[in-house]
């Protein structure tokens, strides 16, 4: 992130070297539709995500108490993506930098589980409850079917796909930015879960990078996310919350270029 920083802050320094240098081409809206690509893309069996920590699940094992981090998760089994790339900063034929607004519908399953991947109660617990060793309620995990993302990237493309006018037979694209994920979009009727129930669980933002390989009209994606997480381990006796990085996307797609 810090590089995509350092670009955005270069920015007006670029502009104004525009009048001085012609082969720094900024986007003009009169002429937008030289600018913006649009692909659509695939993804079978290689999608899945999950949230930050939302809270804390306690379970009990031989008079021990162990509290686990709870998280969403979605398990796409297939995903349509449509992404249109407006192309914001262009040098000659051979780069440019781009926003890029990937939007995704998928066919997934929605959960929410503690660590251990047992049940979780959306239900709070009562202070009378805790005192009389009841630390759970369970429910089911399964949340419902499909979901939603979208998502903005700032991307950098070197080579085919750079610009309207690069004829390379391969190129590259190196991207940072967020996706925001929302789901399920159809609730568990099997157990009668409602919306209003699992608010807190049902969207979240998760920072991500992605690479892709473009080659003739086609590109591959693997977009992947990382983010700090702050999960509670047992030393000895006590509980120590502590910071990681978890993995928290994860996405090998394919797409095609429509048009030009």
């Amino acid at each position: 992130m810090r590089g995509l920083i350092v670009i955005l802050a270069l920015i007006p320094t670029l502009l104004g070297a525009q009048e001085a240098d012609k082969s720094l081409y900024l986007l003009s809206p009169r002429h937008i539709e030289t600018s913006i690509r649009h692909e659509i893309g695939v993804s079978i069996g290689t999608h899945w995500s999950k949230s930050q920590m939302w809270t804390t699940f306690t379970t009990v094992e031989d008079g021990v108490a162990y509290p686990e981090p709870v998280f969403s998760r979605v398990i796409g089994v297939g995903a349509l993506t449509y992404e249109p790339r407006l192309r914001l900063l262009e040098y000659k034929s051979v780069a440019s930098l781009s926003l890029d607004i990937p939007l995704t519908a998928s066919f997934s399953v929605v959960d929410v589980l503690s660590g251990s991947r047992r049940k979780y109660s959306a239900e709070p617990l009562t202070e009378q409850e805790i005192n009389s060793n009841i630390f759970s309620k369970e429910r089911s995990g399964f949340l419902g079917l499909f979901h939603g993302e979208a998502g903005a990237l700032l991307s950098l493309n070197f080579g085919q796909g750079a610009t309207l006018e690069n004829t390379k037979a391969i190129g590259w694209t190196v991207s940072a930015g967020y996706n925001y994920l929302r789901g399920p979009l159809f609730m568990n009727f099997f157990q009668d879960n409602k919306r209003s129930d699992y608010g807190q669980f049902m969207g979240w933002a998760t920072p991500v990078g992605r690479l892709g390989m473009h080659i003739d009209r086609f590109v591959l994606y693997y977009m992947i996310g990382l983010n700090p997480t702050r999960v509670i381990y047992q030393t000895g006796s006590t509980f120590e919350p502590q910071i990681e990085m978890t993995r928290t996307y994860n996405r090998l797609s394919i797409s095609v270029r429509l048009g030009r």
